[in-house]
């Protein structure tokens, strides 16, 4: 499962530059991610490790967004959009499908996504 890790990365430094690369890469994880959902023994095994790793580096795909300020007084920095909405909409389709096939998603992630 170790060779999950990377494809997070991989989303980030191909940004929107080669969108089929993206989308085989998109695909994979939502695959093995579909696959993991529907296997409960699979729940506390190395597999959902690695998605748990692959999901916590995926927010910076989104959009870049600063944590939450402070104080409800404190003007809240402006977030940055990630490589995500630069890519055709059948690879953001694909990214939103693997979101919802991840075992749990971060509060990072959901800000992230929720900005993009």
């Amino acid at each position: 499962a170790v060779w999950l890790r990377p494809f997070a990365r991989l989303l980030w430094e191909l940004k929107h530059h080669d969108p089929s690369t993206t989308s085989k890469a998109l695909h994979t994880l939502h695959a093995v991610a579909a696959r993991m959902g529907s296997d409960a023994a699979a729940a506390n095994g190395p597999l959902c490790a690695a998605l748990a790793g692959v999901e916590s580096e995926l927010a910076p795909f989104f959009a870049r967004v600063p944590p939450p300020p402070p104080t409800p007084e404190t003007p809240r920095a402006p977030a940055r959009p990630g490589p995500f909405s630069r890519l055709p909409g059948p690879c953001q389709a694909a990214a939103v499908m693997l979101l919802g096939s991840l075992p749990a998603l971060s509060p990072a992630t959901l800000r992230a996504a929720a900005h993009a």
